[in-house]
């Protein structure tokens, strides 16, 4: 396996004044006894923690079991506070973009899936609905993923619903709020999702995923979504790979790997 780390300001100069933005890339060998022209979809992962700090336990460990089921894996430590929107977000769809420019480098099919946890998966709602005018000269077609996974995700600005913290950290004001919210960013071309988290949820309400289903059913577009009754929030792979602790294990949960992996399958992804 190849294994690298680099920076987005490598390859986009413009990005430079931003902080955050390093990458770690896992990419499988491509050998002459299993398939000399073999190429794989890529799974950009966005770890979670409010905008404040990207988990490591949402990081490798995620790259590890998407690895396995055949996809090349690549982590980004997006800008966080006290950095502000849009530096996460022009982070984000660089990466999809660079994935595909160098599918043959890396041994790319070109299809990209992003999964977030938490506020990272809102950061993943947001790439999978981007800002165009934020994308200079680049199309939809290089900065959208073909599906996406929400793992626990902060969707709404809603304030009944929302977790503020992660809203705070990120936006500059509440018009942001507004605009970054996940029912308002929904479209035609949103790709399709998977979704998943608990009812009982302390930090981040399950209603944050009931809105956006909702929001994906009004469009008519194709997603799965998961509601699971027991567990905490910050699950991860909810069993001893991300956690040591009795409430980070749940062999319930931990079904939402193999069934997002199916999803992506059925999806078209492979």
């Amino acid at each position: 396996m190849r294994y690298f780390e680099f920076d987005i300001k490598d390859y986009f100069p413009q990005l430079s004044d931003m902080p955050g933005g390093h990458v770690k890339a896992y990419i499988p060998e491509v050998t002459q006894e299993i398939d000399i022209n073999a190429s794989r979809p890529s799974m950009l992962i966005f770890p979670g923690g409010a905008y404040k700090y990207t988990s490591e336990r949402e990081a490798e460990p995620i790259a590890l079991y998407y690895l396995s089921k055949g996809f090349n894996a690549f982590v980004l430590y997006y800008a966080v506070e006290p950095a502000k929107y849009p530096c996460s977000h022009l982070q984000a769809m660089a990466m999809v973009e660079l994935i595909r420019r160098n599918k043959e480098q890396w041994n790319c099919n070109g299809q990209v899936c992003v999964i977030g946890f938490s506020a990272g998966g809102h950061l993943a709602m947001c790439t999978s609905n981007p800002d165009m005018e934020l994308a200079a000269s680049y199309s939809l077609s290089d900065v959208r993923p073909d599906a996406a996974i929400l793992c626990y995700p902060v969707i709404t600005s809603k304030k009944e619903h929302t977790h503020g913290d992660s809203f705070d950290a990120l936006c500059n004001n509440e018009q942001e709020k507004l605009a970054l919210s996940g029912e308002n960013r929904v479209s035609k071309d949103t790709p399709p999702t998977f979704i998943w988290m608990t009812s009982e949820d302390p930090l981040v309400s399950v209603t944050n995923a009931l809105i956006y289903a909702a929001a994906l059913k009004e469009h008519g577009l194709k997603f799965e979504l998961h509601v699971f009754p027991d567990g905490c929030h910050g699950l991860a792979c909810c069993n001893k790979t991300t956690g040591i602790y009795d409430f980070f294990l749940s062999p319930y949960c931990e079904r939402w790997m193999e069934m997002s992996a199916k999803f992506l399958e059925r999806s078209g992804l492979k």
